[in-house]
């Protein structure tokens, strides 16, 4: 999780290339697992070296490394998009497990689909601006390349075998790389296929899951860009059809209101069948039709 993290923060790269060729002068062999192993530690050694003061203090707290203890979430709203773990929806009927995430390598774009299993908080030593957090998503990645199981792309739509894993020794992205899709059956390969749905997001989990503000203890936030936050309160059906906003109004009591509704139910039943003309057999029709529905 930690070379992850490390691999993919730009302000790293410089010092992972130092070290990278102190490694080469020693003559190592697989140069690159020798400093998948080696650079965190050296890593930190490094910028303590340089001191807290000629470096940013995100890189000084990255350097640190993580708290031993991992905070784990079945939840995570991630600008504005709303992510659950794949165990946590077994018993709904809403999908939000589903995850891709793009890779560009020699300007050729590559596209990775699975199911989010696991929200990971790496907690990093304070510094000056606070908390410092980041978030993973630990995922099962599907095969698109397998002989057997590989994507399915006919120009119209993308299936994927979803027993089919890959990935299982690199299963983690950055919660903020993350893009939600959906999956739907297959009706065209069979059960253990699923069609892949991609579509735009309108970011509206940008709201405290309490009245309070504060956060449902199973969910994480990550953002990217700060967000202005509102809490949405239910409105009563009642008063938001007989409420007026141009005036002042003069409390009544519910009693009075109930009745004002059934004498006003009563006059339309009584002056519908008079204009109209109804036999009465016509309207006692209609009235059992509006119960059963």
């Amino acid at each position: 999780m930690v070379w992850y993290v490390l691999t993919n923060c730009p302000e790293v790269e410089e010092y992972m290339e130092v070290c990278r060729e102190e490694i080469r002068r020693r003559g190592v062999i697989n140069i690159e697992h020798t400093l998948k192993k080696e650079f965190p530690t050296w890593f930190e050694k490094h910028i303590y070296t340089l001191g807290e003061q000629h470096v940013s203090a995100d890189l000084y707290s990255l350097a640190c490394g993580p708290n031993k203890r991992i905070v784990v979430y079945s939840a995570c709203n991630v600008n504005g998009v709303r992510y659950h773990t794949f165990d946590r929806e077994k018993k709904r009927k809403t999908q939000n497990s589903g995850i891709m995430v793009k890779e560009i390598v020699n300007n050729v774009e590559t596209q990775y689909y699975g199911v989010l299993k696991e929200v990971l908080e790496l907690r990093y030593p304070k510094n000056k601006h606070g908390e410092r957090s980041i978030f993973l998503f630990r995922g099962d990645w599907f095969d698109l390349h397998g002989k057997a199981t590989g994507m399915k792309d006919d120009g119209y739509f993308k299936s994927l075998n979803v027993k089919a894993l890959r990935y299982k020794k690199d299963p983690f992205i950055l919660a903020s790389q993350a893009e939600q899709v959906f999956y739907m059956e297959d009706t065209k390969y069979g059960k253990d296929w699923n069609v892949v749905q991609t579509f735009s997001h309108r970011h509206l989990y940008d709201v405290p899951e309490l009245e309070t503000g504060e956060l449902n203890a199973t969910d994480a936030y990550q953002e990217e860009m700060p967000s202005t936050t509102s809490t949405v309160k239910d409105i009563d059906q009642l008063l938001d059809t007989y409420s007026r906003d141009d005036e002042e109004g003069t409390p009544v009591h519910a009693s009075i209101v109930y009745d004002l509704l059934k004498d006003d139910n009563n006059y339309d039943e009584d002056s519908g069948t008079d204009d109209d003309g109804q036999e009465d057999g016509a309207l006692s029709e209609n009235e059992h039709s509006s119960d059963d529905d």
